[in-house]
């Protein structure tokens, strides 16, 4: 009898731990688990999978953000900063996160092919209609030796601080755009760089009409169709960059 009385006190106490650990176990597995807040700032929404509030450590998550009517996809922010529209994050701390999208605006269209082609490019966009309030986010543009003849259309990257329109060694030669009219950048204020080697270009004034271009600034003109002569007035042009303390290279 003492025997199967110490038998099932012996049970009864195992049974007890058991119960004890699997109570602990799963209350801390309760407290480790992290919560996911995710917010839309403007007109979309966010498709969440596995669609949670709250995850395991370490648990995968994929995030979509799906814009809304005349509306485009611009950046997660938060505790999580991505440009892509899908994205996957890893629990390993509470996190807040915010799509953000933002009105679309006109569509920005080039007169030339080529151009176009590098503006998209530098918004990883093939395809699609261009938006103003996409491309007056680009800051820089590299599209030398890509045979552009019009900037038509290049106003409207308003934020450009560095633009490549110059010649290009590609493939054992040379490579050039055959860019005539600067009107289309006479406006973009915020150049710093500028290379305009090997087109066209037989008159600068934009150039001097544009307020941004100034101390510091770098301006390639070189082997383009420029008047030189002391009284010629891509010559005159080029002395009143040069009195902005302009970095010019002409010869």
């Amino acid at each position: 009898m003492l025997g199967t009385r110490s038998q099932k006190f012996g049970l009864l106490l195992l049974i007890i731990f058991i119960l004890v650990a699997t109570s602990w176990n799963f209350f801390n597995a309760q407290k480790d688990e992290f919560n996911l807040n995710v917010n839309a700032e403007g007109n979309g929404r966010v498709n969440i999978n596995p669609e949670k509030t709250k995850y395991l450590p370490e648990k995968k998550v994929a995030l979509a953000a799906e814009a809304g009517n005349n509306s485009t996809f611009v950046k997660w922010t938060g505790d999580f900063e991505s440009e892509k529209e899908t994205v996957e994050i890893t629990m390993d701390s509470n996190k807040t996160i915010t799509a953000v999208f933002k009105k679309k605006t006109e569509i920005v269209n080039f007169n030339d092919s080529s151009l176009e082609l590098a503006v998209r490019k530098a918004l990883n966009k093939p395809s699609g209609p261009l938006y103003k309030s996409e491309v007056n986010d680009i800051q820089k543009l590299e599209a030398a030796g890509k045979g552009i003849q019009s900037l038509k259309g290049i106003e409207n990257l308003t934020s450009l601080t560095y633009l490549d329109l110059g010649r290009k060694w590609k493939d054992g030669g040379w490579n050039y755009n055959i860019i005539k009219d600067l009107s289309p950048i006479s406006n973009l204020i915020n150049l710093n760089y500028l290379d305009l080697s090997g087109n066209k270009i037989e008159n600068i004034s934009p150039l001097v009409k544009n307020n941004g271009i100034n101390s510091g600034d770098y301006v390639n003109l070189r082997y383009n169709n420029l008047e030189l002569g002391d009284k010629d007035q891509d010559m005159k042009d080029i002395k009143k960059l040069k009195e902005n303390d302009v970095e010019i290279k002409y010869e």
